[in-house]
């Protein structure tokens, strides 16, 4: 399993053949767990709302700009 990522607003991410959500609460650690068919399907509801495009621009200048870091 990875270590865990915090995303922000209480919510962490890790990985171990799918992706791991989860948040610590009073009444315990809720999760969710995306395999490849429900990580598909979110990312085809992000699609049909207009934000996959946003993502996928914002993601393209994180890696280029972790490239000119490198060089």
């Amino acid at each position: 399993m990875t270590e865990s990522s915090y995303l922000g607003d209480g919510l962490y991410a890790s990985y171990d053949g799918q992706i791991r959500l989860f948040t610590e609460r009073l009444n315990g650690v809720h999760e969710v767990f995306l395999d490849d068919r429900t990580l598909d399907n979110f990312l085809h509801f992000l699609s049909g709302v207009g934000l996959l495009g946003s993502f996928q621009e914002k993601l393209k200048e994180e890696v280029s700009e972790s490239d000119k870091d490198r060089l």
